[in-house]
C-alpha cells in the first residue's frame, strides 16, 4: 500500500473514532457527533494534499477542471439509490405489513418527494457527503491506485469505510439492535464501495462530485422514507417499527441488496482493470499505476 494512503487511513480512523467516542460518551447529540465525523476525511485529505504532497485539490477530483462529472452520471447518482428504497418499502408494506409513520399524510409525502429530499441531496452533496467523499473517492482511491488494481483499491476503501462508521453505530444509544446493525451495516458499506468506485472512475474527469451526490442520495432517500435505525430516526413510509434494523439500507435487507448491486458493479471494475482505465486526468506525481 502507498505509505501516504496508509498514514491517511490511520490518522482519519483515529480522529473519527476518538471524536465519536468522546461525543457519544459525553452525551452529545448523535447527529451532531456524526456531522463532525463526516467532515474528518475531508479535513485530513486537505492537510495531506496541501502540506504533505503540496499538490492541488483539482488533482483529486475537486475543482473547475474536474467539474460536476457529467449529467448522465449525476442523474444516475441522484436516482440510483431508489434501487434500495423501493424494494425496502415493498418488503416493509407487503411482507412485514408495517404502517407508515403516524405523521404520514399524502401532502407530507408530496412535499418530501418534490422539495425536501432534492434540497437535502443538493446541500449534502457539497457539505457533509463531500466531507467523506473527498477523502475516500477523491484522495484515498487515487493514492491506492498507485500500487493496486481498481478492485483491490475498492476492497481496501470498503473495509476502511466500514471501520470508520463502526464506533458511531456501536456507541449510539439509539436503535433497538446496535450490534446487529453494526454487522449488517459493515457488509452493506463494503459492498456499496464497489458501485461508488465505478461511478467515481466513470464520471467525467474523475469528479468527486458524482460519488458525493450518490452518497447524499443514498442517505436522503432512505433516511426520509425508510428510516435510520442506527440513530433512531423513523421513516415517513415505514414509521418506527422494531424490525427497521432489517428493513433499512444498513439493515439485513439493505446488505443483501448492496451485495447484489456490488456483484454487477464488480464486473465493471474487472473490465476497467483489464482495459487499463484511469481517472481523467491521472496527475499524481511519480505515480506508477497498476493495471
Amino acid at each position: 500500500m502507498d505509505r501516504a494512503a496508509l498514514a491517511y487511513v490511520i490518522v482519519t480512523l483515529g480522529l473519527a473514532s476518538g471524536w465519536g467516542a468522546f461525543g457519544l460518551l459525553g452525551d452529545l447529540p448523535v447527529i451532531a457527533v456524526a456531522l463532525v465525523v463526516m467532515m474528518i476525511p475531508l479535513a485530513v485529505a486537505v492537510v495531506f494534499v496541501k502540506l504533505v504532497h503540496r499538490e492541488s485539490l483539482t488533482d483529486y477530483g475537486l475543482g473547475r477542471r474536474a467539474g460536476l462529472g457529467g449529467w448522465r452520471m449525476l442523474a444516475l447518482a441522484f436516482f440510483g439509490p431508489l434501487v434500495f428504497t423501493i424494494p425496502l418499502l415493498g418488503l416493509s408494506h407487503f411482507v412485514f405489513h408495517n404502517p407508515p409513520h403516524e405523521s404520514f399524510t399524502y401532502r407530507r409525502l408530496a412535499l418530501a418527494l418534490g422539495f425536501n429530499i432534492p434540497v437535502v441531496i443538493v446541500v449534502s452533496t457539497f457539505t457533509n457527503s463531500l466531507g467523506e467523499e473527498l477523502g475516500w473517492r477523491g484522495y484515498l482511491l487515487r493514492r491506492l491506485r498507485r500500487t493496486m488494481s481498481w478492485r483491490k483499491s475498492t476492497v481496501v476503501i470498503g473495509l476502511v469505510w466500514a471501520l470508520y462508521h463502526l464506533p458511531l453505530i456501536l456507541l449510539s444509544k439509539s436503535g433497538a439492535w446496535p450490534a446487529a446493525t453494526a454487522v449488517t451495516y459493515s457488509v452493506a458499506v463494503v459492498a456499496m464501495a464497489v458501485p461508488f468506485t465505478w461511478m467515481a472512475v466513470r464520471s467525467r474527469h474523475g469528479s468527486v462530485i458524482v460519488p458525493s451526490l450518490l452518497h447524499a442520495s443514498v442517505n436522503a432517500w432512505n433516511q426520509t422514507l425508510v428510516g435510520e435505525p442506527a440513530f433512531g430516526l423513523p421513516g415517513l413510509l415505514q414509521g418506527d417499527a422494531a424490525d427497521t434494523w432489517i428493513l433499512s439500507v444498513e439493515g439485513l435487507a439493505g446488505a443483501v441488496i448492496a451485495v447484489v448491486v456490488a456483484a454487477f458493479a464488480w464486473r465493471g471494475l474487472r473490465r476497467m482493470d483489464a482495459e487499463g482505465v484511469e481517472l481523467d486526468p491521472p496527475r499524481l506525481r511519480g505515480a506508477s499505476v497498476v493495471g
